[in-house]
């Protein structure tokens, strides 16, 4: 999934690049359910014989994926950068496209990258910190109101002397919209990030640093269940709820919007150190010279 949600921030038009690597975490829930639902008709060697059939077959389309235009540009294949970028923009006229890419990668290639280098630069540490955060709130939070409602059933069922059996459903029902929820945001967000803001001359040390962090992260399974047992599963949903509020908060002040900006926009962003009122004046002041221009 890292793979195709950082390969989309590299070919695709900055407008949809979201949009595609949802697609990536839907087909991913879908596979899912398909296993789900062979596996309870048929045995689980019959199942995972079908399943196989489709990681199978993957190795036979990768000669058909193309490099993208970053990549070629680092390698010097001009020639095949501007050929890629012709099919993936449906025109031929790409030039003007294609020499801002090649400046940035100038740029960010002007030394080669090195681990420490997500440490010691401004703009990379930004971006660390960016990758970092909204890691942490993807695996310590879910839906905010689907957890406190979930809170405050279990709270009348286990503090009270009221009968809720008749609404069993509701915590089902919370805990389906929160699953639901988290896969169409935070389970994507993160990941679509990773690819987009760091350079390409860290990306592939951001990708290693960013899986061993959430290695560490998942002790969150542990936190669930010793939280249950001690506690109570009413405080354990309450505390991600609490997760999910600071999450808010993080997403609030500290990420940018990254719809419709190119990666060398997003970089040059991350270098300046620009805040989120810097980033919404700045496209309302371009938006006025559009319609300017237009008029």
């Amino acid at each position: 999934m890292l793979f195709g949600s950082n390969l989309f921030g590299e070919i695709a038009d900055p407008n949809i690049t979201g949009l595609l690597a949802s697609v990536v975490f839907v087909a991913w829930i879908l596979g899912i359910l398909v296993t789900y639902v062979l596996g309870s008709y048929l045995s689980i060697a019959d199942t995972a014989l079908i399943s196989l059939i489709i990681p199978m077959l993957l190795p036979l389309t990768l000669p058909f994926i193309p490099e993208s235009s970053y990549y070629l540009l680092m390698k010097g294949k001009i020639k095949d950068a501007r050929d890629i970028l012709m099919v993936f923009k449906g025109t031929n006229n790409v030039e003007d496209k294609l020499n801002r890419l090649k400046e940035a990668v100038k740029d960010q290639n002007k030394n080669a990258g090195k681990y420490l280098d997500l440490f010691t630069v401004r703009s990379n540490r930004r971006a660390l910190y960016i990758m970092m955060g909204s890691r942490g709130a993807q695996q310590f939070s879910g839906t905010g109101i689907a957890l406190l409602t979930e809170r405050v059933y279990f709270d009348i069922k286990n503090t009270t002397d009221i009968d809720v059996s008749r609404y069993s459903l509701i915590p089902v029902v919370a805990l389906i919209t929160c699953v639901l929820m988290f896969a169409l945001g935070l389970q994507t967000i993160p990941v679509i990030l990773l690819g987009e803001i760091f350079p390409t001359n860290v990306k592939a040390f951001a990708i290693s640093f960013s899986d061993i962090y959430f290695a560490v992260i998942t002790i969150v399974s542990k936190f669930f269940q010793v939280t249950k047992d001690n506690f109570g599963m009413h405080i354990l949903v309450f505390a991600f709820a609490g997760c999910c509020v600071l999450g808010l908060l993080f997403v609030i002040f500290s990420l940018s919007e990254t719809k419709g900006k190119t990666l060398e926009e997003i970089q040059e962003e991350l270098k300046e150190g620009k805040s989120r009122k810097d980033h919404k004046l700045r496209a309302e002041n371009i938006k006025k010279l559009d319609n300017a221009k237009i008029c």
